[in-house]
């Protein structure tokens, strides 16, 4: 069952050995909790949502929808068929065969989608992305229990119990690296990427 933001600060005080609020109010407790949640969604990318655009003839660029922190694709939205993506450079250079209102690639640069060939009509994508969070129950089950060691390491520092803050820092930063996704960037779709591989044959061995 996942932990609520009541029972995750039940645990917090447990830890800290204060079952009710006296040197800790909840409202700091819950604050910590909260940071750590945007923390841990912007490091791990773990809370993914998606959002629609709205394509207008002669558009090239778009705003990024609310609290975007990653954009993973862009789909349209009537064929469920991916827009490939582009470096910013190749834009215009690329031989397309778009129809007159859907584009074929897009790109995510200073906060906006950038879509190419500019359309000539209307249509509608589907954008998915990762997304900036503070509210706890907005982070995945398998991700929330660290938010416990977060809040915990907070609130040691404020009591000055500096080394046992420090190490119970380093354990919640060791977890979410262990569990994070590659943030690196990845490059642009070839045509091997947008192709699934025929595994069903076997491939030929030397005689």
């Amino acid at each position: 069952m996942a932990l609520t933001l009541a029972q995750l600060r039940t645990e917090v005080r447990a830890i800290l050995n204060e079952a009710t609020a006296a040197f800790y109010s909840d409202g700091q407790i819950d604050f910590w909790l909260q940071h750590g949640a945007r923390d841990i969604s912007m490091k791990t990318r773990c809370f993914e949502t998606d959002a629609t655009i709205a394509v207008l003839a002669s558009t090239l660029t778009y705003a990024e929808p609310t609290g975007c922190l990653y954009v993973h694709a862009v789909l349209n939205a009537a064929t469920g068929i991916a827009l490939a993506k582009i470096a910013p450079n190749k834009a215009g250079h690329i031989i397309d065969t778009a129809t007159a209102a859907i584009p074929l690639y897009w790109w995510h640069f200073n906060e906006k989608i950038w879509l190419t060939p500019i359309a000539s009509g209307g249509s509608t994508l589907t954008v998915l992305y990762a997304q900036t969070t503070e509210t706890v129950t907005d982070i995945p089950d398998q991700f929330r229990w660290m938010l416990i060691d977060y809040a915990v390491s907070r609130g040691m520092l404020r009591n000055q119990k500096t080394i046992e803050s420090l190490a119970l820092a380093n354990i919640y930063n060791n977890n979410v690296q262990f569990v994070r996704r590659d943030v690196t960037e990845r490059g642009v779709d070839t045509i091997d990427d947008l192709t699934i591989p025929d595994t069903s044959v076997m491939p030929s061995r030397a005689a």
